[in-house]
Parts: structure tokens; C-alpha cells; sequence
């Protein structure tokens, strides 16, 4: 299988050893490698806007896939299907994580702010205004007591999880 892929990254699966191969495309299946069986499969969803990033959760049911235009698609890799579609940014998302409890997501932008969202509530729980510019990534500690974000402007945040009381 040959794919054209203008530009690729990758994320691996902690549960079950696959692998997600994905890129900048437009209207293209993400494509999924098996390491063990050593083979390519196609999920049977589409992204259909340019996509810069994924994040698995811990258990690696859920994949977030996060848009050129401030949209996260949450998927659901055990039925292989769309579990929601939420304009979370005003512009590119450029990393995604689940928390622990896959209740929320974090997210960081174009837009120069980080986002709590929970997923169950379908709502916006935390926007963080630290930044000038655009914020390219975002981790939470192991023990998710603190959120860490960098900005294109160099400027490294630290600040206390709000989620965690």
C-alpha cells in the first residue's frame, strides 16, 4: 500500500501495540499499522478538514484529532467510529491530551490559549490567556497535578491542574 502523505507523524497505541500513521491530508483516511500482524488498515472514519495532531487516551480507546480550523474530532478506536465533532479553537489545534478519566481533553492553539474541555458535559471548563502567540504543545505531570504549556514566543507556563481540587 502506497501512501501519499505530504507530511507524517505518528502516535502508538498503549493497549493495543498498533500504531497510528497519520499526516496533513485532506479528506483521507487515517491509516492504522498493526505491529503485530505487520499490516496496514484504514479506520472507517475521515477527517475532513487538514489535521496537525492526535492524542490517545491512557486506555487507547479514544483518539482526538485536531483540525487546521479549531476542530476536534474525538473517535472511538474499539467501534471504530465518530463519538463527536466540537469547534473547540478559533484557529489550528497543535496538540490534544485526554486526562486520565477521559472526562476532558486539553488542548493548545493557533489561537494562543489552552482549553480544558469535558467531553461528557460538552463544554469549555478552562481557557487559559497566558500567551501572545501560539501555543504548539501542551502535557500534564504523571500525577496530573500541574498542566505545562510552551508557546512559539518561548515562554514556558506551569500552572495548577484546575481538575485537580
Amino acid at each position: 500500500m502506497t501512501l501519499e502523505i505530504p507530511s507524517a507523524s505518528s502516535i502508538l497505541n498503549p493497549k493495543n501495540d498498533t500504531f497510528l500513521f497519520y499526516g496533513l491530508c485532506w479528506q483521507k483516511p487515517i491509516a492504522i499499522f498493526n505491529i503485530n500482524t505487520k499490516k496496514w488498515d484504514s479506520a472507517p472514519f475521515q477527517i475532513k478538514n487538514f489535521f496537525y495532531t492526535f492524542g490517545i487516551s491512557a486506555d487507547g480507546q479514544l483518539l482526538g484529532a485536531g483540525t487546521d480550523s479549531g476542530y476536534v474530532y474525538i473517535l472511538n478506536l474499539k467501534r471504530n467510529d465518530h463519538k463527536k465533532i466540537i469547534k473547540i479553537h478559533e484557529g489550528a489545534v497543535y496538540n490534544i491530551i485526554f486526562t486520565q478519566d477521559k472526562e476532558n481533553i486539553i488542548t493548545c492553539s493557533a489561537d494562543a490559549t489552552v482549553k480544558i474541555y469535558n467531553i461528557k458535559n460538552n463544554s469549555c471548563s478552562y481557557i487559559f490567556r497566558d500567551c501572545k502567540d501560539q501555543i504548539f504543545s501542551v502535557t500534564l505531570t504523571p500525577n496530573e497535578e500541574y498542566i505545562i504549556y510552551c508557546s512559539h514566543d518561548n515562554q514556558v507556563i506551569k500552572r495548577k491542574n484546575p481538575l485537580k481540587k
